[in-house]
């Protein structure tokens, strides 16, 4: 996998999905902005994962999220519209998922996804689709560190994140992907044997 991943790094994304972040993040409101500015320019989605005012953003719940938060999150998100134009762009571009599998079948449509959420970022690479995550605090740059996924720090980025310059801000190097992968998995095989717990051995195979 990671070979053909590496191979689908190389090529222009027209297609893109964002792993939407939370408004609460002064630092990379203008970030994601810009993310926001690129899922209506290619047509792509805006994949809510965390807050439940944010999954109610992807649900048409406009009446049950707190007035506050629904003016914050709109000033986050899209500020340059009014807030009826916020919610027909929430209904139009916004998705949430309950379900894993539904969620890496969605993302497989896309040919890059990427945003502020480490676990959407892996998801996309585990579905085979090319992901970058930009990072704002240890947590998620040592996640991104650790599982190999391709990140930038939030303010390594400059000016607007378009289709024409992702692949330019993160590298994918598919041999290390795949050493830190099965560096990772032997890791983890040790637990369990250590531990004399049973596990698949189709993990043998990776």
């Amino acid at each position: 996998m990671p070979a053909l991943l590496g191979e689908c790094f190389k090529k222009k994304p027209t297609n893109i999905g964002v792993m939407a972040g939370i408004p609460f993040i002064p630092q990379i409101g203008q970030i994601e902005h810009n993310l926001s500015n690129l899922v209506t320019d290619c047509g792509g989605a805006y994949i809510v994962q965390h807050g439940l005012e944010m999954l109610r953003l992807a649900r048409n719940e406009f009446d049950l999220i707190d007035p506050d938060t629904l003016v914050l999150a709109h000033q986050y998100i899209r500020p340059e519209s009014s807030l009826d134009e916020f919610k027909s762009w929430c209904r139009r571009f916004a998705y949430a998922f309950y379900d894993v599998r539904a969620w890496m079948d969605f993302v497989r449509r896309f040919d890059f996804v990427v945003g502020t959420r480490f676990h959407g970022a892996m998801l996309a690479i585990q579905a085979g689709v090319p992901a970058g995550c930009i990072t704002h605090d240890s947590r998620t740059q040592e996640m991104c560190e650790t599982m190999g996924v391709p990140h930038r720090h939030y303010d390594e980025i400059n000016g607007r994140i378009t289709a024409d310059n992702l692949l330019d801000l993160f590298d994918f190097d598919p041999e290390r992907y795949g050493e830190t992968r099965r560096t990772l998995l032997q890791r983890y095989l040790t637990i369990y044997k250590d531990a004399d717990v049973p596990f698949s051995r189709d993990l043998l195979a990776i």
